[in-house]
């Protein structure tokens, strides 16, 4: 018997909205595709999905699969019901057919994120043939106003939880299962947006040694020691005492 719990899952599109829809968790992976397709426009025959459970990654734009815990392709089978056992998920959505307008515009996208053309920047904002112009037209992206409101009560949120935290005390990070370090780091990443946390964890839970792109934020400390997870995951205090044994999870990058 299954359960009909609902939970949030958040989908990035390829014009960088990111809408929440509530769905439960026995959904079926066919019947998500289909729920997906309704406002994103891409074939769920097309679709690859990129799947983080409890938690929303870092650098969540990237398709890197060191930021995802699952890979949803056309041979995937359609009656797994992926979303059971999670309270929340976070899916990028791809369109892997090259002849639709929807690739068409995601690479166009991604080349307007340059410019890769040989303009001017002014001289590109200026032409009309372009997606920048059309999501401005359509009032998309960094142009959507009710996006920017939430990019920002978002920030303040992370603001607000990080100033509850005590730089140099012990912490716990949440996810599948718990981890536990130092807070070493709290502040911006270059590249990405809002807050994060650096914690040095006590055992080789993490994916980094305190640096991120050639840019050193705490440490180094030993290799796989050290990671970054926003704000919300993290609590201090000296309660959180070292374990004998942890499992590891794969909250950042």
């Amino acid at each position: 018997m299954t359960s009909d719990k609902k939970i949030p899952v958040t989908v990035r599109l390829f014009n960088g909205q990111e809408p929440t829809k509530m769905y439960s968790d026995s959904i079926t992976v066919s019947e998500l595709r289909e729920q997906i397709y309704a406002f994103s426009g891409v074939d769920p025959q097309d679709m690859k999905l990129y799947v983080a459970f409890n938690r929303t990654p870092m650098g969540r734009a990237s398709s890197d699969e060191r930021q995802w815990d699952l890979e949803v392709t056309k041979e995937t089978n359609g009656d797994q019901r992926i979303l059971e056992g999670h309270s929340s998920c976070y899916i990028i959505v791809q369109d892997t057919n090259k002849d639709s307008l929807i690739y068409q515009l995601m690479k166009q996208d991604e080349q307007d994120e340059g410019p890769l053309f040989e303009y001017s920047q002014k001289d590109y904002e200026n032409r009309d043939n372009t997606v920048l112009r059309w999501k401005q037209q359509e009032q998309l992206g960094r142009f959507d106003s009710e996006y920017n409101a939430n990019m920002a009560k978002d920030l303040e949120q992370q603001e607000l939880k990080a100033s509850q935290l005590q730089l140099g005390e012990r912490c716990t990070v949440k996810g599948v299962s718990e981890r536990r370090g130092w807070l070493r780091y709290v502040g911006p990443v270059e590249g990405l947006t809002g807050l994060w946390c650096g914690v040095e964890f006590d055992k080789a839970e993490g994916k980094n040694n305190g640096v991120f792109k050639e840019h050193t934020y705490f440490g180094p400390v030993s290799d796989n020691h050290g990671g970054f997870v926003r704000p919300q995951q993290v609590e201090t205090g000296t309660q959180y005492a070292p374990f004998e044994t942890s499992g590891s999870d794969s909250d950042e990058i």
